[in-house]
């Protein structure tokens, strides 16, 4: 099966499409190497996404006391 239709089997991404610009990004990898567009993976293959954190401040909406 493809890298990006694992990807999108498995929830790590909505789409094929974003799935692909996660394997551009260099955010997958298979068995600890980076992933490229097309790459196979086999029934007994590692992979593992690299997501980056989106950090929020609230300080911003709190109530004058």
């Amino acid at each position: 099966m493809r890298i990006n239709q694992y990807l999108a089997l498995r929830k790590y991404s909505a789409t094929r499409r974003t799935a692909d610009a996660l394997v551009k990004k260099k955010a997958v990898f298979i068995n600890g190497r980076i992933a490229v567009l097309g790459d196979k993976v086999g029934a007994y293959d590692t992979v593992a996404v690299r997501a980056r954190e989106k950090r929020t401040s609230v300080t911003g909406n709190r109530r004058p006391q």
